[in-house]
């Protein structure tokens, strides 16, 4: 499973790839910044969840370009940490 997602982030489909996983974390995203009230409320949501959706995806980049040398719930421990 890893080596596939590799193999993606790695090919000319990379930014195809990378568009469906953006496409998917905007949903969980929004989901969390509409329950955790995450930044202020005069920052539209959309910008919100943008950033994460952004940052969230850019970690996923690292951590492939790390040669997923660290498991899964790692990074995302990492990621949660940062927000």
């Amino acid at each position: 499973e890893r080596t596939e997602v590799l193999r993606l982030l790695n090919s000319d489909s990379k930014d195809l790839f990378m568009g469906y996983v953006k496409d998917n974390l905007v949903d969980v995203f929004s989901e969390f910044v509409e329950k955790s009230g995450y930044g202020s409320d005069d920052i539209p949501l959309s910008f919100r969840v943008n950033h994460l959706v952004s940052s969230f995806s850019e970690a996923i980049v690292w951590w492939a370009r790390n040669s997923m040398e660290y498991e899964p719930k790692v990074v995302a421990n990492y990621y949660v940490k940062l927000i």
